[in-house]
């Protein structure tokens, strides 16, 4: 864990659409940064997929799944 532990964590274990995710915000990691993990098999087997921190992953399609989920939690 390169940032250390997270600061807060959404789980996402019933979306619309797609696979279980996992969000973990870091508040003081370069201006407030988020790291999403996604459940790709079904076997709580979380990979990154997504993040705002530059030099690691950015799928810009994450980017708006997350902004649409995020709606009905926060």
């Amino acid at each position: 864990m390169l940032y250390g532990p997270w600061d807060e964590k959404d789980e996402i274990s019933t979306p619309r659409t797609g696979n279980p995710f996992v969000i973990w915000y870091y508040h003081k990691v370069k201006g407030g940064s988020y790291f999403v993990f996604e459940d790709q098999e079904g076997y709580r087997d979380f990979k990154l997929v997504h993040s705002n921190v530059q030099g690691e992953r950015y799928d810009k399609d994450w980017a708006a799944r997350i902004q649409d989920e995020m709606l009905d939690i926060r």
